[in-house]
């Protein structure tokens, strides 16, 4: 258990839109596994007589499917880009007193309390640090001490 617990601990202290970001890496690794399974299951005789056959053929579909997998991680790149620009101009906006669920402004809300957007419980101090630990707090306050 002491091998589970560690291997989650530098997760579970992120803020869950972050952590909701590495889902989108499941995106390319479906698609490689997908294909990987595909090769698997497909005759190697076949291949061998297509190649002989028909190599331009052959290397069509070698690279089709490395285009493919490469289309994916870029669009996985590019979502988990939007996914953290998005953070961090939220974050700027509200001065980072934001929800860590849903990124609702919580400026008006006090030090802690209940997000009005999604009911998670938010302490602004705590939450500065999960989001700087993160990578997308910075030392931008209003009247809040940070340590």
């Amino acid at each position: 258990m002491k091998f589970q617990r560690t291997f989650y601990e530098p997760w579970s202290s992120r803020p869950l839109v972050v952590r909701r970001l590495v889902w989108w890496w499941l995106l390319p690794l479906c698609i490689s596994v997908t294909g990987a399974t595909w090769d698997a299951f497909q005759d190697p005789n076949a291949r061998v007589a297509l190649l002989a056959a028909n190599p331009s053929q052959y290397w069509f579909n070698v690279y089709l499917r490395i285009g493919i997998l490469w289309a994916s991680i870029m669009i996985a790149l590019f979502a988990v880009w939007k996914g953290l620009r998005r953070i961090k101009r939220a974050y700027a906006a509200a001065d980072g007193r934001i929800c860590t669920g849903c990124l609702h402004d919580v400026s008006g809300l006090g030090e802690s309390g209940l997000c009005p957007e999604c009911g998670r419980p938010f302490e602004i101090a705590e939450d500065w640090r999960s989001w700087k630990q993160a990578g997308v707090g910075k030392n931008r306050t209003k009247g809040l001490v940070h340590e």
